[in-house]
């Protein structure tokens, strides 16, 4: 009975010793899968980090973008703005050039009709001062 045991003691042993490297095998396995899974969340977690800055370097390139194109709308308005007043000036300095220009065109026709009544005065004078000479020299 003594071999028995001993071979019965010899086989659990060894089904002991498989199902021990069985195990460890099993352990090896699953320690690998956790590593494999926790390098795919470190991936993961890299890449979200990286698509962070890069939505953050976009939203900045975006920013500085909206106010270049808020400047250049204000200096464009604000040319838009000197472009009105000079207008309005050159408008002004035409209507106050025509008023001058016509203050100097009534000043003359006032004198040339002033001139023309004192030339038709003196005429009718002359003619007057030639009908009484001519009256006195018939008489």
């Amino acid at each position: 009975m003594k071999p028995t045991i001993l071979a019965l003691l010899a086989l659990s042993a060894v089904f002991t010793v498989a199902c021990n490297k069985e195990k460890a095998a099993i352990e090896d396995r699953k320690d690998a899968a956790k590593e494999a899974i926790d390098d795919r969340k470190d991936a993961v977690e890299d890449a979200a980090s990286d698509a962070k800055k890069q939505a953050e370097v976009k939203a900045d390139m975006d920013k500085n973008n909206i106010e270049a194109a808020k400047e250049a709308a204000q200096a464009q308005a604000d040319a838009d703005k000197a472009k009105v007043d000079a207008a309005a000036e050159a408008a002004k300095a035409k209507v106050d050039s025509d008023k001058a220009a016509a203050e100097a065109a009534k000043e003359a026709a006032d004198e040339s009709a002033k001139a023309q009544a004192e030339a038709d005065k003196a005429a009718a004078d002359a003619a007057n001062e030639a009908a009484k000479a001519n009256a006195g020299a018939q008489n």
